[in-house]
Order: C-alpha cells, then structure tokens, then sequence
C-alpha cells in the first residue's frame, strides 16, 4: 500500500495530498525492468601456425626438386662415364663419349697440316701445341720461335695467304687473318730478346 513519503501515512493510489501532514503527493513512475546487456561471443582464436606450416611446406618442395636435380646430374655423370673410353695413336688420343668423339694431338706438322699451314722454316716447335676436335668442330695451335726477324716471318706467311689482312698491335706484335678452305687462321708474331715468337692458330667447322 503507498504512504506519504513526509510523514509515513498510509494514503490511497489515487491520493493527491496527504490527509495528515498536508504534503503533497508524487506519482511514482513506473519501474522499467532493465535488461542486462550480454557480453557478445568471443571471436574465435585465430589458428596459429599457417604461415608456419605454409613456408615448411615450400622448403619441403625445394628440398625434393633439389634431390631430383642432383640424382638427375649423377645419373648423367655416371652414365657418361660407363660410356666413355680412351684410345691412344703416338701422339694423338681419342675420348669417345656419347656425345661424340673427343681428338687431341700434339704432332705440331700434323696440326699444321690439318690447318692447311706450313710450318716456319728452320723453327722450332713450342710446348703447347696441339688440336682438338669434336665432331666437325676443330681447333689447334702451333707454338713456334725463330731468330728470323717478325716482318722476314709475315713476309713468308703473305706469299701464303696473300689476301691476308695484317694488322699491327704493338710496336712488337704483328696478327695475319685469312680465311681459308679449312677455315679461319688467324698467324702472330712477337719480337721478344731478338728472337720472333709465332703463333698458328686455326678453328673451322663453324657454322
């Protein structure tokens, strides 16, 4: 039952002023239900890991290509190796592989021949000599040195190849290229202590 909030009367609903005290009588609002507000749900944890689990992935990727290209290089090697041999004539030796025929010499005159050169009269041969070939590619060197001078060497090589270009590089370097049947020769000559240095030197099979 509502009173008077002066003096504790008891009073009516309806009571406006209180037949006691004389106060007056507020009208209490109605009490509005409050509602407790619900914490909204959690995010869910986010997975951890998947960056981790992305870069092990890749290094595992890797780690497989790079054992398969190096199985693939052995099992080339090995391969080559079964199936390659070596045959020896004097001074010339001849590596068979599956990929062709490999052929050194070391016999300046031959060397010169196979170049379509003619040795230096009276010249003495060089250590580093040699040819090559491998298939229709062919390359070789002749190492030569005389007392004569450079131009009395250039002079005998001109007759030779008469359409050869001279050029000088040095005060003591001559080079003669000419294009030959057999390919490019390319003959040099260096003055060093009073003695010329001459250099053969030829490739062909060059497409």
């Amino acid at each position: 039952m509502p009173f008077c909030t002066s003096c504790g009367n008891p009073i009516e609903k309806t009571t406006l002023v209180c037949n006691k005290c004389g106060a007056n009588i507020v009208a209490s609002s109605p009490s509005i239900p409050v509602t407790e507000a619900k914490p909204a749900p959690a995010a869910p944890p986010a997975k951890k890991g998947g960056a981790l689990k992305i870069i092990l992935t890749i290094l595992v990727v890797l780690i497989v290509i790079a054992i398969i290209a190096v199985a693939g290089v052995v099992g080339t090697v090995y391969y080559m190796a079964k199936h390659t041999s070596m045959e020896e004539h004097g001074n010339t030796a001849t590596l068979k592989t599956p990929l062709g025929d490999i052929q050194a010499g070391s016999d300046a005159k031959q060397v010169a021949a196979d170049m379509g050169v003619e040795l230096y009269p009276g010249a003495q041969v060089e250590a580093g000599s040699g040819n090559v070939s491998l298939g229709s590619l062919k390359a070789g060197t002749v190492i030569l040195d005389t007392s004569d001078s450079a131009d009395k060497v250039m002079a005998f090589y001109k007759e030779q190849f008469p359409k050869a270009a001279v050029t000088v590089q040095q005060d003591n370097k001559q080079v003669m290229t000419a294009n030959t049947t057999k390919g490019v020769v390319v003959i040099t000559t260096e003055a060093l202590d009073g003695r010329t240095k001459i250099t053969l030197a030829n490739v062909s099979g060059v497409k």
